[in-house]
C-alpha cells in the first residue's frame, strides 16, 4: 500500500518539472495546526503533448493548497475539484496499457483533490468520490486517509473502499444530491459497503428521477429510469410489471439520448440498455416474439 505522503514518481523523475513533471507527487503538509486536516499537498501537473515511454510530456501547474494564495483560498473546493476532474477525465481517456500506471495515478491524485474538496464541504466532491471508490480506479492504490488526514485502513491492512464508496455517495445523497441517490441505491440494490436492500434501492431511485427532473439534468433522471425500468421488469424488490417497466425504460431512452446527443459518451452503453428494455417490454405486452 503506498504511503499518503511518500510517493516515488516512476516517471517523470528527472527534477525537468516543465516538460518531464510526474502524473502525481504529493508531500506532507506541515503547515497544519492541531486540529485541521492534516491531507497532503499535491503538485499538480497537467499534459503539454502526447507522452513516451521515456518522456510524460507533463507540466507543473501549481500546488494545491496554495499557501503563497493564502488560508481562504477555494472555500467551497471548487479548485480542487476542478483539478481533481480534469486528472479523472485525464485517466479515462488513458487507455494505452504502455501507460497503465499513469492511468492509475490520474485516478490517485484525482482522490487526493476530490478529498481536499470535500474537507471544504463540496457535495459533488463526495459524489466523485464514491465513483473513484465505487469502480476502483486506484486498483488498490489509496491514499488511505479520510477527508480529515486520518488512516482508513482496516486492521488487517486493507482499505475499506466499499464502505468508503457508500459513506461517501450517502453525504451526498442526504444533502438531495440526484446523482448521489441512484449511485448510492446501486451499491444498497448489491449490498455493496452495506446491508442489501432492494425496496431502499427503488426509494433511491425514485429520489433521484423526481430530484433530477427538478433541475432537469437528463443524464441523472435518464440513468435512475433505467434502474427503474430493470426493477419492474425483472421484480426486483416490486412486483414484476412490463407496463410499468416499459414507462421508465421509455423515460430512460429519451434522458440517455439527450446526454449522449450532448457528449456524454460513457452513456452509451445504458442507452443500448434502455433501448433493448423497451423492445424487451414490448414484446412482452403484445405477446409477440
Amino acid at each position: 500500500m503506498t504511503s499518503a505522503y511518500a510517493y516515488a514518481p516512476t516517471r517523470g523523475s528527472d527534477g525537468n518539472w516543465a516538460t518531464n513533471a510526474p502524473v502525481f507527487s504529493c508531500e506532507r503538509n506541515e503547515s497544519v495546526s492541531p486540529g485541521e486536516h492534516a491531507l497532503p499537498i499535491i503538485r499538480v501537473t497537467a499534459k503539454v503533448k502526447e507522452p513516451t515511454p521515456e518522456l510524460t510530456g507533463r507540466t507543473a501547474v501549481q500546488h494545491y493548497p496554495d499557501a503563497s494564495a493564502g488560508s481562504d483560498s477555494d472555500p467551497d473546493g471548487l479548485l480542487a475539484l476542478r483539478f481533481g476532474a480534469n486528472y479523472y477525465e485525464e485517466g479515462m481517456c488513458t487507455q494505452d496499457e504502455r501507460f497503465h500506471q499513469d492511468r492509475i495515478d490520474c485516478f490517485r491524485a484525482a482522490e487526493l483533490l476530490y478529498l481536499w474538496s470535500a474537507c471544504k464541504g463540496n457535495v459533488q466532491a463526495y459524489v466523485n468520490l464514491g465513483y473513484v471508490y465505487g469502480y476502483d480506479r486506484c486498483e488498490g492504490q489509496y491514499l488511505g486517509v479520510d477527508e480529515w488526514g486520518r488512516g482508513a485502513h482496516e486492521a488487517n491492512g486493507e482499505f475499506p473502499r466499499e464502505r468508503r464508496a457508500y459513506e461517501c455517495l450517502k453525504v451526498a445523497a442526504d444533502a438531495c444530491h440526484p446523482e448521489a441517490c441512484y449511485k448510492l441505491g446501486d451499491l444498497v440494490s448489491q449490498g455493496r459497503g452495506c446491508a442489501p436492500s432492494l425496496t431502499r434501492a427503488i426509494d433511491l431511485w425514485e429520489t433521484a428521477f423526481r430530484l433530477a427532473s427538478d433541475v432537469d439534468v437528463p443524464v441523472w433522471w435518464g440513468s435512475a429510469a433505467l434502474r427503474l425500468g430493470d426493477a419492474y421488469e425483472e421484480g426486483k424488490g416490486c412486483a414484476v410489471s412490463f407496463s410499468e417497466a416499459l414507462r421508465w425504460y421509455e423515460l430512460a431512452e429519451t434522458g440517455l439520448q439527450i446526454a449522449v446527443d450532448l457528449g456524454d459518451w460513457y452513456y452509451k452503453k445504458a442507452l443500448a440498455r434502455a433501448r433493448g428494455g423497451v423492445l424487451r417490454c414490448k414484446q412482452e405486452l403484445d405477446g409477440r416474439y
